[in-house]
């Protein structure tokens, strides 16, 4: 019940570029100055997430950044804040405090910058030879023992993923050129059985929650997959709770996977392909091949599944008209494959875009254009149409802006403060983005 700015920190998750306005939303609202060199003393606005690890677009808004895993992180954030508070340090001492104390953190105020030789980017550089000039992610070593969720808030209206959430692992074990995830959450570390059924049982006797989702880049991977499923199955059974693994790989789906799933849920399977054909897949070291796709089609379609759900991606480095086309071909040849089997199989297609990623190994590739995306993007609905395939695209102009901002640096602060006083709020809702006040 008490007013936000009356907090001594308020701490944001940067999940998406698209969310940078809402911050600045949230601080006005809040009647918190947005600029961090306007705010004479507390609170403190302090953040975290996956876009912290290019956090220079967002720098002049935010006191203190904290890169990595945050089970220890946060927690170090705020005891270093609570100490320098109580004995009355002011508002850059303790900011200093904060940066000296903690590994991990970025401290933007303690920073200045100059451009790079071809004026291309600026560069951050310490004010003083006490302050890190490298800031290393946080990496929890164990899962196990670290902090979970387990007694989350359940709200009162429904959400899109209404439901419980446990982390089977952390990181990858591929190697996608594309992936951010896949390269900022390494190293893989998994939860033990034990520990997952232990969460397990405490997320539901504290939640109520009648599904459960087991959250990692990919289920399939865990090291010990027959007896993880072998636990979801008697849980399942004694407790009538629906245990669902939403994200799969088809060149190691299993066919028991398929029924089990099954015996939670109907709908559909839904697989990243990622790509149209076998060269651009290799290209992004998606080691996924022809045989992979079939076989996994064939487990689907026989274990009593009618549907299946192909995310793509458009706009991949040395990508070809063909390898775009080959998007709807793949499809058309695994409803072929389940109509085989059975009558009524369908096969959808979800595109995204391709935005290059700070730290991927395509961080320096050029992105495609507006105008190169939109000809895609038509090239695929046209097919679509022609072979009666079921297609989804994301909206290009979100995807362009999402590009700015994941490898932009400080001089696109005054473009999100003016974009924020013109309008723009939730960028990531469709019904909310207006590209308008971003080209403006």
């Amino acid at each position: 019940g008490q007013p936000l700015g009356s907090f001594d920190a308020i701490a944001f998750s940067l999940g998406t570029e698209l969310s940078y306005t809402n911050l600045l939303n949230v601080l006005h609202l809040a009647q918190v100055p947005v600029r961090a060199s306007d705010r004479t003393g507390w609170p403190m606005v302090i953040a975290g997430g996956s876009c912290a690890f290019n956090p220079e677009p967002m720098a002049d808004f935010v006191d203190a950044f904290g890169i990595g895993d945050g089970e220890q992180l946060l927690p170090d954030i705020v005891g270093s804040l609570a100490k320098s508070r109580a004995s009355g340090e002011s508002r850059s001492n303790a900011l200093r405090a904060l940066a000296h104390g903690v590994d991990s953190v970025y401290v933007p105020s303690l920073y200045t910058t100059h451009p790079s030789h071809d004026g291309a980017y600026v560069i951050p550089e310490p004010l003083a030879a006490d302050i890190p000039s490298v800031v290393h992610k946080r990496t929890l070593e164990s899962l196990d023992e670290a902090s979970a969720p387990v007694k989350p808030i359940v709200p009162y209206r429904e959400l899109v993923h209404d439901r419980g959430v446990i982390e089977l692992f952390r990181g990858c074990v591929r190697g996608c050129r594309f992936c951010e995830a896949g390269i900022t959450y390494r190293p893989t570390r998994e939860r033990s059985l034990d520990v997952i059924q232990s969460q397990l049982e405490q997320l539901v006797a504290n939640t109520g929650y009648e599904e459960i989702g087991l959250l990692s880049l990919s289920s399939t991977d865990y090291s010990d997959l027959p007896g993880l499923v072998k636990l979801v199955r008697t849980y399942r059974e004694e407790h009538q709770v629906a245990i669902s693994f939403p994200s799969l790989r088809m060149e190691n789906f299993p066919g028991y996977l398929a029924d089990e799933i099954r015996r939670s849920r109907e709908g559909s399977l839904t697989f990243a392909v990622e790509a149209g054909s076998q060269r651009l897949r290799d290209v992004i070291n998606k080691n996924i091949t022809e045989e992979d796709i079939s076989r996994s089609a064939e487990n689907v379609f026989s274990r009593g599944w009618s549907r299946m759900k192909l995310y793509f991606m458009i706009g991949l480095p040395t990508e070809t008209d063909e390898d775009v086309a080959g998007i709807i071909e793949t499809a058309v040849r695994l409803r072929k494959v389940g109509r085989r089997i059975r009558r009524d199989a369908e096969v959808t297609v979800s595109v995204s875009n391709h935005v290059p990623k700070p730290h991927t190994p395509f961080q320096w590739c050029q992105q495609n254009s507006l105008a190169d995306l939109g000809r895609k993007q038509q090239l695929l609905r046209e097919l679509a149409r022609r072979e009666r395939i079921d297609f989804k695209y994301h909206e290009k102009q979100m995807s362009w802006l999402e590009g700015v901002f994941s490898r932009g640096d400080q001089r696109l602060a005054d473009v999100i403060e003016l974009a924020h006083r013109k309008g723009a709020r939730f960028d990531s809702w469709d019904d909310q983005f207006n590209i308008a006040v971003w080209h403006e």
